[in-house]
């Protein structure tokens, strides 16, 4: 797969996490993110190839490379 396989509207499934405790939680475990995202943006032609993803539960976008998405700890399905 390369980063140009995965249009915009692509949705993401990502693992999350569960296990934080404490001040300092992951992105995953802040009260009301979600572990779905969708792709808005893909970046083809920087230097390291990304996709942005917006994800459910947060404004915040995810800037990701493929070798994030081809992670099985961070990135569960990709259905395009």
């Amino acid at each position: 797969m390369k980063i140009n396989d995965i249009p915009a509207g692509t949705t993401i499934q990502f693992v999350g996490c569960g296990e934080c405790t404490g001040k300092h939680v992951c992105f995953f475990c802040v009260k009301g993110v979600k572990t779905k995202g969708v792709v808005v943006f893909t970046y083809p032609d920087f230097d390291i190839p990304t996709v942005e993803v917006e994800v459910e539960g947060t404004d915040a976008l995810l800037e990701l490379t493929l070798d994030d998405i081809e992670d099985p700890e961070l990135v569960s399905s990709v259905e395009i």
